[in-house]
């Protein structure tokens, strides 16, 4: 019974990776689940399961980054798994701690990643 499933979730993985948790109830291993970006295969309660573990190998710890839904940040590590855990839109939008709602206008407004500070205000304000 275990072989069938098996073989199913790696014909299946094309159809991305909430299909592929969903049938790894199955599984009694890792092998062949395709959990997507910044997530790992981990064997937890004899079952496996996706779990968030991105990549910060290359990564500065320990300085703050604000977040684009205005939430300062640990560092970019600590961001990067709040986007795994369910914030799939969620970038760094400047380091340093977030300001106040003037301050983080007038940083966005010198950025090169907008046009001028009405762009901002229309956006943020």
């Amino acid at each position: 019974m275990f072989d069938f499933y098996r073989v199913y979730v790696k014909r299946s993985q094309h159809f991305g990776s909430r299909m592929t948790e969903c049938l790894s109830l199955w599984q009694k291993t890792c092998e062949g689940v395709n959990c997507g970006p910044a997530k790992v295969c981990q064997m937890k309660g004899g079952r496996p399961q996706c779990t968030c573990s991105p990549d910060c190998t290359n990564m500065t710890r320990g300085e703050p980054v604000c977040g684009s839904d205005s939430s300062t940040y640990r560092d970019e590590c600590a961001l990067l798994l709040a986007r795994c855990q369910g914030q799939p839109d969620l970038e760094v939008m400047y380091q340093g701690e977030c300001k106040s709602k003037q301050s983080f206008l007038e940083v966005m407004a010198s950025s090169k990643a907008f046009t001028g500070k009405q762009s901002i205000q229309a956006k943020y304000g």
